[in-house]
């Protein structure tokens, strides 16, 4: 009657335990699939890390980094919250801030892969203008919009640890990069990470692994119209003339007064002629020789006492 009995509650004894077996497992792959966003509990952990002191993000250490590969990793990118998280087989293994795409130039939702991977990318839309001597003659601005000033050249704004979101197979103009990380959206559409989380990525992140862009308050749909610049083009800059080199200042000479010469009369009006600039001052003519003084004239004798007036002669005095 027990082996009856037995053999009845077999195939229910089995059934539950295949039951009990395939939720185990569906519980597995789902914990090492990807999520489509960031679990409320990472999001939690990732708040207490900042909120503890943690300043760009967090990684593990190169003892402890497992090898990553696209099958079993993949990022999830939380533009409301302005933070990537990292998941290796289902768990979150990494997270950072980040700076997306600012209001004109908002950062498109979707599904990627990581594409292109270049240490020193520049970007061959947003730059400076620099002089030949290497001078920034204008920054921040739009190659084929900013007018270039003469004589300078476009140089892109530097994006180190670049790597290139690819959608479908085809590269798009996002991408992780280093660079600036205010607490809010402000780059072109990119997303930017802190240089320590850029280059850790970087280096252990291999090509293909999948992205996965959420947002809707910082983040806009595939394709959607955005205003871009709102600005007027920059004018170029005019050219500066150089200095011209300083000169030494001339001691003003003290002006002379004109020689009289014995040509020219005491009391004359008649003005000198100009002298010229760099010849030398008129030598004045030798005065004329003193005479001699003129010997004493002899005294004159006492005249003679006139005669008596004779008749019919008149004497004027």
């Amino acid at each position: 009657m027990k082996h009856v009995l037995l053999l009845a509650l077999a195939p229910l004894l089995l059934g539950v335990s295949c039951t009990s077996m395939k939720k185990e497992a569906g519980e597995t792959a789902a914990k090492t699939e990807m999520p489509a966003s960031a679990r409320p509990e990472d999001v939690t952990k990732v708040n207490e890390f900042f909120a503890g002191g943690g300043k760009h993000g967090f990684h593990p250490p190169a003892d402890k980094t497992p090898v990553l590969a696209a099958a079993d990793t993949g990022f999830v990118v939380e533009l409301d919250h302005q933070r990537v998280y990292l998941y290796h087989q289902g768990e979150l293994i990494a997270a950072s801030r980040i700076s997306s795409g600012r209001p004109g130039f908002r950062t498109e939702t979707g599904s990627y892969t990581i594409g292109q991977k270049n240490l020193n990318h520049r970007s061959n839309l947003y730059g400076s203008f620099v002089s030949t001597g290497g001078r920034t003659v204008a920054g921040d601005v739009k190659a084929g919009f900013d007018a270039q000033p003469e004589g300078a050249i476009f140089v892109g704004s530097l994006m180190k640890y670049f790597q290139r979101f690819e959608r479908k197979g085809s590269p798009t103009a996002l991408g992780f990069h280093q660079g600036v990380v205010p607490t809010h959206p402000a780059s072109h559409g990119c997303v930017r990470l802190p240089s320590s989380m850029a280059s850790w990525f970087f280096a252990n992140v291999p090509k293909g692994m999948p992205v996965q862009v959420n947002g809707t308050k910082y983040g806009v749909k595939p394709g959607t119209r955005q205003a871009g610049v709102r600005r007027a083009p920059r004018k170029p800059v005019p050219a500066q003339k150089p200095a011209a080199e300083p000169t030494e200042p001339t001691e003003p000479t003290e002006p002379t007064e004109p020689i009289t010469t014995s040509t020219q009369a005491e009391g004359s009006t008649e003005t000198p002629a100009p002298a010229v600039e760099g010849a030398a001052p008129p030598l004045p003519e030798p005065a004329a020789p003193t005479p001699a003084p003129a010997e004493p004239a002899a005294p004159t004798p006492e005249p003679a006492t006139p005669a008596a007036p004779t008749a019919g002669t008149t004497g004027e005095n």
